[in-house]
């Protein structure tokens, strides 16, 4: 008796888990987190654009970084996405 093993990776998308990055073909993996994030919320990708949210105020006409305290709501939604947007990178990138 002959047993054949095969090393069978499974290459095809998915619309509930993140295109994985090994370290290969970057610019084909770059397309597919894109499309990936706008499709989850298009929000995340804005976020990504728009670059980290710092929460801020004007005082005495300088504008200066909010204390957590004093977060309106706005504040906590954009960080809050920028944290998604984070996890859903991690979550797509291999370890080695």
């Amino acid at each position: 008796m002959v047993t054949t093993s095969f090393n069978v990776q499974n290459k095809g998308a998915s619309t509930s888990r993140p295109s994985f990055f090994d370290g290969n073909d970057y610019a084909y993996w770059k397309v597919r987190m894109i499309i990936y994030l706008q499709s989850i919320d298009y929000d995340l990708w804005i976020s990504i654009e728009n670059r980290p949210h710092k929460p801020t105020k004007i005082e005495n006409n300088i504008m200066v970084l909010k204390p957590r305290s004093e977060y309106t709501n706005g504040d906590k939604k954009l960080l809050s996405m920028e944290a998604k947007t984070m996890n859903t990178l991690c979550c797509a990138l291999s370890i080695s």
